[in-house]
């Protein structure tokens, strides 16, 4: 196949979501998370640490596909919160791969 040159962080994910639109064996949807003011109030949204991408594999097995940039920077808490968001994955049998490009995820998904 073709290999991927995507370098941004909205490319990457772009293309992993592009690239298994349909596919037999895998669901993937973008996973949004965050906060939004409205006035005085916060809403958050999403588990803190969660990947970008997450899906459902044949057999129910979980997915999740945590995009980064290369060379681009995560602070301390965001990594602490990331590591166990997979730990949490892992522990309970999901896949949890970090994505520097559509050709890692090629790497495990096929």
């Amino acid at each position: 196949g073709n290999l991927c040159r995507c370098t941004g962080y909205h490319n990457i994910v772009k293309a992993i979501l592009d690239a298994y639109e349909g596919h037999p064996r895998y669901t993937l949807w973008r996973n949004n998370t965050g906060q939004v003011r409205r006035g005085k109030r916060v809403i958050r949204f999403g588990k803190v640490g969660s990947a970008d991408i997450t899906g459902i594999m044949d057999g129910g097995r979980r997915g999740e596909i945590e995009c980064k940039k290369v060379g681009g920077k995560t602070s301390k808490e965001r990594i602490e919160n990331q590591q166990k968001f997979a730990d949490m994955i892992r522990k309970h049998g999901g896949l949890y791969v970090v994505a520097f490009s559509l050709d890692d995820v090629k790497l495990i998904l096929g």
